[in-house]
């Protein structure tokens, strides 16, 4: 029997592609979330308060602060 034929190595064979999906997954929704970020730190009108356990964040978009700072100047693309 060879080796890439037991039942292990099948299992290692599904949590391998498993894992690439996910990770394909999270690239796609880390690419969204980063653009909303960007987008919102320009175009909405915020009012940041500050929350004990939050920090401090817009009440409108949820943008944090810091978040606001390091993204109010950027234009254009990225080369993610």
């Amino acid at each position: 029997m060879k080796l890439s034929a037991t039942p292990i190595w099948k299992k290692r064979g599904e949590l391998d592609k498993l894992q690439k999906r996910h990770h394909a997954e999270f690239v796609v929704i880390h690419r969204e979330l980063t653009n909303l970020i960007r987008g919102l730190a320009l175009d909405c009108d915020h009012k940041f308060s500050f929350d004990r356990v939050m920090g401090t964040n817009c009440s409108i978009c949820g943008i944090s602060e810091e978040q606001y700072k390091h993204n109010r100047n950027y234009r254009g693309e990225d080369n993610d």
